[in-house]
């Protein structure tokens, strides 16, 4: 098993970390086929599968609100289901990933697999600052 794009928990950026997360493949494949959360002081890993034909993009790790607790957030991932001619939005408990998804959204249209992604909170963000709501700014 091969991982891309790994993740940490950015409250936890430049400071020791145990947790990191990242999308898993088969060598020699460029499409994500599961998620993986390594913990890098026991070496513990929990992973899960999409499932066959469902390939997934870079994961976001968005921490709880108010959380202190590194792995306290939730896996934030798009995937698409090439057989179903579909993509989702995937969330996981950070902590709990081998429990599988605790959302999961239909995207209105099929977006390719391997997009990048991050996390930010809406409080983080200037523009939602105003009286504007957050659905409002980007148009729904």
């Amino acid at each position: 098993r091969i991982t891309e794009f790994g993740m940490i928990n950015a409250d936890h950026g430049g400071e020791p970390y145990r947790y990191t997360y990242a999308a898993t493949g088969k060598p020699g494949w460029f499409l994500f086929d599961g998620l993986v959360r390594h913990d890098v002081v026991t070496g513990a890993e929990q992973h899960i599968s999409f499932g066959e034909g469902v390939y997934g993009s870079e994961t976001a790790m968005a921490p709880r609100v108010g959380s202190t607790a590194e792995d306290d957030g939730y896996l934030v991932t798009l995937t698409t289901d090439m057989d179903a001619d579909a993509s989702y939005c995937l969330v996981f408990d950070a902590a709990r990933l081998e429990d599988g998804p605790v959302c999961k959204l239909q995207l209105p249209e099929r977006i390719c697999s391997g997009t990048h992604s991050t996390w930010v909170a809406g409080s983080a963000l200037r523009r939602w600052h105003t009286t504007e709501s957050a659905a409002e700014s980007i148009g729904l």
